[in-house]
């Protein structure tokens, strides 16, 4: 039902951008906002909405499916926005969004008589998880002080090549600042 009413919003806001195209662009900006905070969230909705119907082994192959159909999805609505666009104008573009998401309400509204319903002790808790990798804070320049080698010229060898013990280690003498 929540993708339904959210289709339903975005062919609501996707039809307004029409008809008030030309007009006062304050309230166009505006749908147009709306639009977008309700089109973006189609897809994670979707991807809840499978996984809630999956064991947890079918996570990864269920998200590489619907990716690919995302990106099918992309193409497609890419290349018939532009044929409306040619047609029409550049309003063919939110006709064909009203288009889509008419389609994915009605769709989604009859599906859900299908799905049985995932009862409430069912679906696994929310996990919040980072805002970024692990690996970013690697990235980070106030983190450890990496080590760095330096050729000691005192213990080189002559004619230029430079004996095991002529690389040293060391690290500068920075003190690590605490972010936290």
């Amino acid at each position: 039902r929540v993708i339904a009413a959210i289709a339903a919003c975005v062919a609501i806001c996707s039809l307004a951008i029409v008809l008030l195209s030309g007009q006062d662009a304050l309230p166009v900006i505006g749908l147009a906002i709306l639009w977008g905070a309700f089109a973006a969230t189609l897809y994670p909705l979707s991807v809840a909405l499978v996984n809630d119907q999956l064991a947890a082994s079918q996570f990864v192959s269920a998200s590489a499916a619907l990716l690919l159909m995302n990106s099918v999805g992309m193409v497609l609505g890419s290349i018939a926005a532009g044929e409306a666009m040619a047609a029409i104008g550049a309003d063919g573009l939110f006709w064909v969004a009203t288009l889509t998401a008419v389609v994915l309400a009605a769709f989604t509204g009859l599906h859900q008589h299908v799905l049985k319903p995932v009862p409430a002790q069912e679906p696994a808790p929310y996990q919040t998880l980072p805002r970024n990798s692990p690996y970013a804070s690697t990235l980070d320049p106030r983190g450890d002080v990496a080590v760095q080698l330096e050729l000691d010229f005192e213990t080189a060898a002559p004619g230029g090549a430079s004996s095991p013990s002529a690389l040293t280690k060391s690290a500068p003498n920075h003190k690590r600042r605490d972010t936290s």
